[in-house]
């Protein structure tokens, strides 16, 4: 069943959609038959097949041949997951997918019966569930039902509450229960996308197990070993993370799609931190046997990052002037006006610059040219213009974020061994680069285990062709990363690979852990600067 389509009034990204839903719905579907169907080229009917598998590859899925055609032999959840991205990251391909006006049926009911049963779902959520039941309800009504095959074992750790049946209860205040016979799979798969998207009720009165709680102190201890910061005194920060981490196990155990539309955001302002978080996880990924999207570690960062916000200590700006106090006072007015929340801002002459200690001076707005500082400057008139206020709130808010500037102060003394070389295959590159690396691991055997090991649970595949393979810190000797370039990309899951990096990291030498995955992200932002740097460290 595909929704309100006409063939002959098909864009290319309309077509690629509805044959995509056409091999959902089991049909066998071969080239040439596409090709007459929708009045277009073969080569055309090959590139939307191409698209088709980037999707599913995206899932780790992938399409099947016969005699008859190209198919799709995945299961329903999986089906209904990829829907759900679809309109979530394209709204413009709900038409493709769903009978009209359903979203807006399907979401004038839930909030409804929310608001009866006086319970709360954060609204970001709600889009989540709408889109959910409503691509469950299509699916439904053309004969594709749900398998959940989620273990009793989980229910009874992650569904044990005394108030599991209001879940019903929503659903039969919305109508939905006895309108389409919904199977007790489907029932539970719906249970878990409304527990995994916030439902609040079930989160308080200590409802969350104290082992649970432990494992999230441990993610927070190791985070905090990261970026040198001690995070144990936040009790938000641990609270927020406990019910989150919570709700995400549930929904990555009952594959719900949860999209950050934050994750670009985070990744490029506070590209540090998400990458020791990314690498965090691993240990609480291990422990619940669970894959961990980029989405939700997005999320997860975000928490961290306004921790770090409440408890960073009031920054220290330094005002230089030669032309007295008068222009001093002028220039401060100035500045408050566009930073009302700075009490104070130092004013210092040139000669009392030279006495002082900088080491505690977050930012210095001058106006004469000052050299040699490593502590940030902006330079501004002494008449204080537009364009200067704008670069000092820009530069303040690079110092909010605490944006460092890793592009200009690398430092590469980590980075023991660079190899531009030719190597086809995942298993090939990893075990170049550990054999190369021999010196820095205790037992290279049980490391190159535990690096297959890690991949097996979860791709460390970070964007842009880079890969960050890594083993148990417990076989390292000697910290140090190594990096290969690879002359041609290879295949790594399903993505396509150029710079594998190796992580060699001690437990104890956590605190290295900022200043490499800064520079890996950065790296993943500006591939030309990264290789730059990858030949000053041969060199």
């Amino acid at each position: 069943m595909v929704i309100n389509v006409n063939k002959n009034e098909l864009s290319s990204k309309e077509r690629r959609i509805v044959i995509l839903i056409r091999l959902f719905n089991h049909e066998h579907l071969s080239y040439q038959q596409l090709s007459e169907e929708y009045y277009v080229s073969r080569s055309s009917i090959a590139n939307d097949i191409s698209f088709i598998k980037e999707i599913l590859s995206q899932e780790n899925l992938k399409l099947n041949f016969d005699n008859s055609g190209t198919f799709f032999a995945g299961g329903e959840i999986q089906v209904q997951k990829i829907l759900n991205k679809l309109i979530i990251n394209h709204p413009e391909n709900e038409n493709l997918v769903l009978k009209k006006d359903l979203l807006d049926q399907v979401e004038n009911n839930l909030k409804s019966s929310i608001e009866k049963l006086n319970v709360e779902i954060p609204g970001g959520f709600i889009k989540n569930i709408v889109i959910s039941i409503s691509v469950m309800i299509t699916r439904l009504q053309a004969g594709n039902k749900i398998i959940f095959g989620i273990n009793s074992e989980l229910d009874d750790t992650f569904l044990n509450f005394d108030n599991y049946p209001l879940i019903y209860e929503l659903l039969d205040q919305m109508g939905l229960r006895d309108e389409f016979n919904f199977s007790n799979d489907e029932l539970k798969y719906l249970t878990y996308t409304i527990l995994g998207s916030g439902l609040s009720l079930f989160m308080s009165e200590g409802k969350i197990p104290v082992s649970f709680g432990n494992e999230v102190k441990k993610l927070i201890s190791n985070v905090g070993k990261g970026i040198t910061v001690d995070f144990s005194k936040d009790e938000k920060l641990k609270n927020d993370l406990i019910v989150h981490l919570y709700q995400l196990v549930v929904r990555v155990r009952g594959q719900i799609v949860v999209v950050n539309p934050m994750l670009e955001s985070v990744k490029r302002n506070y590209s540090a931190l998400y990458g020791v978080v990314w690498l965090a996880l691993d240990e609480f990924s291990k422990k619940f046997k669970i894959k961990i999207p980029d989405d939700e570690v997005g999320f997860i960062t975000i928490h961290f990052q306004a921790s770090l916000e409440r408890t960073q200590r009031t920054k220290r700006i330094l005002f230089v002037c030669p032309n007295g106090i008068g222009t001093s006072s002028f220039v401060s007015s100035k500045i408050k006006r566009v930073m009302p929340n700075i009490d104070s801002i130092e004013i210092a002459s040139m000669n009392k610059l030279k006495k002082m200690n900088l080491k505690n001076v977050d930012l210095i707005i001058s106006t004469v040219e000052l050299n040699d500082l490593k502590t940030p400057i902006v330079n501004i008139s002494p008449m204080v213009t537009k364009k200067d206020l704008m670069r000092i709130m820009s530069s303040y808010i690079d110092l909010i974020n605490n944006k460092k500037s890793y592009k200009q102060n690398f430092d590469s003394e980590i980075i023991k061994k660079v190899y531009f070389k030719k190597i086809s295959t995942e298993k090939e590159a990893v075990e170049f680069l550990v054999n190369e690396s021999e010196d820095s691991v205790i037992d290279k055997v049980k490391f190159l285990d535990s690096i297959f090991e890690r991949e097996e649970l979860q791709s460390t595949y970070l964007g842009n062709g880079f890969v960050i393979p890594h083993g148990n810190p417990e076989y390292v000797k000697s910290s140090s990363v190594s990096i290969v370039a690879l002359d041609d990309p290879i295949k790594w899951g399903s993505h396509s690979v150029d710079i594998v990096a190796l992580l060699m990291i001690k437990a104890e030498d956590s605190s290295k852990l900022e200043g490499v995955m800064q520079f890996l992200m950065n790296g993943i932002d500006d591939k030309n600067w990264f290789i730059s740097k990858l030949m000053e460290v041969i060199d």
